[in-house]
């Protein structure tokens, strides 16, 4: 047998199908192997450092972490970018084939393995989430049956608690004995489900405060033990993502595009990815916006403004995005969460002089190369995870007197009115107007680069 590159496992509960390449690319090793052998028979297959790639579906994290302690690189893939390899039918060859395939590929997106500690913290919130929801169809069940006896149950959670012992208690509502005492029941079934519910709290609230990474993501405003350990959870150290927009973009918080033609569409969020992280950092972002109303930090200020303009949902929205990319910095850092410096802390640094040739005409139409001498300053945030920014109104006129432009794409003008910039990233750079000499048509030539 040639020696194996590349191997892709079809998982399944007891029969596990593999499909090794060679240096050739040619199929080398294709075999149906039970659960208790297959483990072994790889390690005894496949070279040390050989690539094994998996869908990642249930078991696969465990599974990973067994190869990456046997020497294996060990490559996890969403199932919806595998399917486009599969050929002809669907079996356990062919699906083995096709990961094979998909891990080949240069561009190809994979997740990151979980650790058994992230494991462990997802398991709490996956176990919560159940008993909330069977709190919720629990309660929706007595408020059916109730009214089958004429009697309406409140909307709230709470206000159904304090109905029920009243409706228990009031002999002349019209309740049966035998109703009462299966509701009496229920009620139980719901103080118990409660008592479950307080429990993995305290569990979620004794991680939060105990990892050093979970601390820091609680001082992000509107982020407390349940989002904080969320994340960790999801994502980690997030050094699988390349920028914070890539984690906003896997969490569903960026908008879907349907473009064609060259003419760009947007539509809402995509909604992809984790939507109970997803929906936690939105409610997140609802509580951080009530309360921002009396604030008069940057951050503050701006949610209000843009809740003003728009649908507070969608404010609301943009606020998580916010947040997970605040998040995303924080923890590929390791850095703490710092608001707004002082004002007389921003100012404009010069960082660099270039020079570089423009083609164009001259008032005849001759062709005309002008050398353009830029000078660039950067007035960024200081702090990769800071939301703020120095206005616009502060920045200090050049000693040319030249205007400056926002070198920041469509709708530059609005934001240089505004202060602002587009979804609300921190304006990094500013361009003054190229300084020519050396003709006199060069300034007609440069007048683009101006505002």
């Amino acid at each position: 047998m040639n020696e194996l590159i590349r191997i892709g496992v079809d998982l399944a509960k007891n029969v596990f199908q593999v499909h090794g390449v060679d240096r050739r690319e040619r199929p080398a090793w294709c075999k149906r192997l039970p659960r208790e052998r297959w483990l072994r028979a790889v390690a005894e297959t496949a070279p040390p450092g050989c690539e094994i790639g998996m869908e990642s579906c249930g078991g696969a994290h465990h599974w990973a972490r067994q190869l990456q302690a046997r020497g294996f690189r060990v490559k996890l893939i969403a199932p919806q970018f595998v399917k486009p390899y599969v050929k002809s039918n669907k079996n356990d060859a062919n699906d083995a084939e096709a990961i094979c395939e998909a891990m080949s590929r240069p561009c190809m997106r994979f997740v990151s393995v979980k650790s058994v500690e992230q494991q462990d913290i997802q398991s709490a919130h996956r176990i919560r989430a159940g008993l909330v929801e069977q709190r919720t169809a629990k309660a929706n069940q007595i408020r059916g049956l109730v009214a089958e006896y004429g009697l309406v149950a409140p909307k709230e959670l709470l206000s159904l608690r304090r109905a029920i012992p009243r409706w228990l208690e009031d002999a002349d509502n019209g309740l049966s004995d035998r109703f009462r005492h299966l509701l009496d029941g229920l009620w139980r079934d719901i103080r118990a489900l409660d008592d479950r519910v307080a429990e993995l709290d305290a569990d979620i609230g004794a991680i939060a405060q105990s990892d050093p990474d979970a601390v820091r993501l609680q001082q992000l405003r509107g982020v407390g033990p349940m989002i904080a350990t969320a994340l960790l959870a999801a994502v980690g150290d997030a050094r699988q993502f390349a920028n914070g927009r890539q984690l906003s973009a896997s969490l569903g918080l960026t908008p879907r595009q349907h473009s064609s033609g060259g003419k760009e569409r947007l539509l809402g969020i995509s909604k992809r990815g984790d939507a109970y992280l997803r929906s936690l950092l939105v409610h997140g972002a609802r509580a951080m916006l009530r309360t921002a109303k009396g604030k008069e930090d940057r951050l503050s200020r701006w949610i209000c403004r843009l809740a003003e303009r728009s649908h507070p949902n969608v404010a609301c929205v943009a606020l998580a995005n916010k947040t997970a990319r605040m998040a995303w910095a924080m923890l590929r850092n390791g850095t703490d969460y710092q608001p707004d410096p002082p004002p007389d802390t921003w100012e404009p640094q010069r960082l660099r002089t270039t020079c570089r040739w423009q083609t164009g005409r001259t008032g005849a139409g001759k062709p005309l190369n002008v050398l353009v001498r830029k000078h660039v300053i950067a007035i960024g945030s200081r702090r990769a995870n800071s939301p703020s920014r120095p206005s616009i109104e502060a920045m200090q006129q050049s000693e040319a007197g030249y205007t400056c432009a926002v070198d920041s794409g469509a709708g530059c003008r609005m934001l240089a009115a505004e202060g602002e910039s587009i979804y609300g990233h921190s304006l990094r750079w500013m361009e003054l107007k190229p300084l020519v000499d050396e003709h006199r048509d060069a300034p007609r030539l440069a007048q683009h680069s101006a505002p």
